[in-house]
């Protein structure tokens, strides 16, 4: 378990260092490409109004330059670019999710030790709270849905670990109790 959570917080640290380095944000790589995208749109759309109403040679010529590789007066990204971007938005997703996770963890850790000590605000019965009793109050709601991102690791991965270090814990707390 010590072992789980320090490797997913070296990977959150790791991840951190590694956003730092990029000049935008994630947010600011979806404003471009939404940028982009109504660019797309609009040029789109003026093609196909010349061709509904028979522009002019002209016309239809500088509507078929916008779709040359390279940028236009709009402001369009090329092929490549638009490339690069998507491309720099997921690794940038991806470092965003090792943060979230090791957030997520420990959320999951601090809602634990809000059991063992009883400041959950929740009447579990028999003082000290049973490992289901914390799985029912905490993590059926939030997990159980398997909509989340964390969902299948948390329940899967490390919610069976938490679950064996409880179980080893109450074990040696009954084997003191006997001496």
């Amino acid at each position: 378990m010590r072992n789980e959570v320090a490797v997913l917080r070296a990977l959150a640290d790791a991840a951190q260092l590694a956003l730092a380095q990029f000049d935008s944000t994630a947010a600011e790589d979806d404003a471009l490409l939404a940028a982009d995208d109504a660019a797309r749109l609009a040029e789109e759309a003026q093609r196909d109004a010349l061709e509904a109403t028979g522009g002019s040679a002209e016309d239809q010529a500088a509507a078929a330059a916008t779709n040359s590789p390279t940028p236009s007066a709009t402001g369009r990204l090329t092929f490549n670019q638009r490339n690069c971007v998507l491309m720099r938005r997921g690794e940038k997703q991806v470092l965003e999710h090792y943060v979230a996770l090791h957030a997520e963890v420990q959320q999951l850790l601090s809602r634990l030790e809000a059991c063992r000590t009883g400041s959950t605000g929740l009447h579990l019965p028999g003082g000290r709270p049973v490992w289901q009793d914390f799985v029912t109050a905490f993590v059926q709601p939030r997990y159980g849905s398997g909509e989340r991102p964390f969902d299948l690791y948390l329940t899967t991965v490390f919610v069976p670990l938490l679950r064996e270090e409880e179980e080893r814990s109450a074990q040696r707390h009954r084997d003191l109790q006997v001496l």
